[in-house]
């Protein structure tokens, strides 16, 4: 079906385009069919196909291309197709995973600002144990800043919330989440249950400003829900 020649220029120009490793497969296949009724023909078929598929690895990723035109020139045309599929594939996956870091940056970061550097000195909330006494139980050591609003649920539920806005299912595994961190926050005795609840509150709102200034900048495309 295929001359040597042809199948190692095919080959070869695989491998040119960046592949790891590339493959190819042909075909060629006869059919015929009969069908009787009480003993008598009734119909006959016969028929044939053939083609050849070029496939190219890159790291563990996998493409595969077919086609019925087994000519040298259009598999090695197929070939250079799935590789610029395939590295437009990952361009695009880095670009993703790119956006998500610098949101996810800036959700947590517009979260800490208000929470640690306006809202925690102006409202200055004694933390719990200092004013229950229970300093000596604490599970971990004492904290030194002020109880409002809880800095950790915030930052876990910004986080959440940038998360979210890429992807629905991780953002709701983030919120869950968040809301263990929440509680633990209020098992280990360092904050008011308002600490948490007010944390929670301010993180997703600055998460979900941040995300739509970031929107309004780069574009509605660059955040795919």
């Amino acid at each position: 079906m295929l001359k040597r020649s042809s199948v190692e220029n095919i080959i070869t120009a695989a491998l040119e385009t960046g592949a790891d490793f590339a493959e190819l497969y042909a075909e060629r296949t006869e059919q015929g069919s009969i069908g009787m009724v009480n003993g008598r023909v009734e119909t006959a078929q016969s028929g044939l196909s053939c083609g050849a598929g070029v496939r190219l690895f890159f790291g563990t990723q996998a493409i595969y291309g077919y086609a019925n035109d087994m000519s040298e020139k259009n598999l090695i045309q197929i070939a250079r197709g799935c590789a610029e599929a395939m590295k437009s594939s990952v361009q695009h996956s880095r670009k993703n995973w790119r956006e998500m870091g610098i949101l996810l940056l800036l959700c947590v970061g517009a979260s800490a600002l208000v929470c640690n550097l306006i809202l925690k000195p102006c409202v200055n909330r004694i933390r719990p144990y200092d004013l229950l006494g229970y300093v000596d139980a604490l599970l971990i050591p004492p904290l030194h800043d002020a109880s409002f609003p809880s800095g950790h649920t915030a930052a876990c539920f910004a986080a959440a919330t940038a998360v979210c806005a890429k992807n629905r299912a991780w953002g709701f595994a983030a919120y869950i989440f968040g809301a263990v961190m929440g509680f633990s926050r209020l098992y280990l005795g360092v904050h008011f249950p308002t600490d948490v609840l007010a944390g929670a509150a301010i993180g997703t709102a600055m998460a979900a400003l941040t995300v739509r200034l970031f929107r309004k900048h780069c574009g509605e495309d660059s955040l795919q829900k």
